[in-house]
């Protein structure tokens, strides 16, 4: 049995979690940053979360851990998510070191969805104030290309709104995506 994302927390350390990567990147901070990778990980029950890698874990996980893949991960550390530039909302992350198990799991790719984000239209932005990026859609999603800008910075410069990228931002191209459908039929209804 698995745990799910959304029930995790300080208490113990023997989580089982069962998870799609949906994200991967390689952090830019100082060069003595202990993490090799940073991950958001996505369960079947629409919760995610981010993952830091150390170094120590990545050496032996790199050469069997991909984007969009599906895992059992054993034996992790649970942290409070902190930071103006965390990428999701949760206020709980996790820590993969030398002691966690990662395992493929077995045909499990399509009861986890492959990509969640927390949408936010662009005409939105100048009314939210969020600890978190943004995944962003131009007012314009009821003609094609559909753009979502995943885990953008928004600020004010001088004045004026601006977004910025930050070291886990995606853009998504015509993305396959259920809220996607929902928010262009509504922007359609408006238009």
């Amino acid at each position: 049995m698995f745990n799910l994302l959304r029930d995790l927390d300080h208490t113990r350390s023997d989580w089982k979690i069962r998870v799609r990567v949906t994200r991967m990147w390689t952090p830019k901070e100082a060069t003595n940053n202990p993490f090799s990778k940073n991950l958001i990980l996505l369960d079947r029950e629409d919760s995610h979360l981010e993952a830091f890698v150390v170094s120590e874990a990545w050496d032996v996980l790199q050469d069997m851990m991909f984007e969009g893949q599906v895992y059992d991960i054993y034996s992790f550390v649970c942290c409070d998510s902190t930071g103006k530039l965390r990428p999701v909302s949760s206020n709980i992350s996790i820590v993969l070191t030398s002691q966690t198990v990662v395992l493929p799991a077995p045909n499990e790719v399509s009861t986890i969805p492959r990509h969640k984000f927390e949408i936010t239209e662009l005409s939105q932005l100048y009314s939210l104030t969020r600890s978190y990026p943004l995944d962003v859609i131009p007012s314009h999603a009821i003609v094609e290309p559909i753009l979502i800008l995943a885990s953008m910075r928004s600020i004010f410069i001088q004045g004026r709104l601006e977004l910025i990228s930050t070291g886990s931002t995606c853009i998504y191209v015509n993305p396959d995506y259920e809220e996607m459908r929902r928010v262009r039929l509504r922007l359609l209804d408006q238009w």
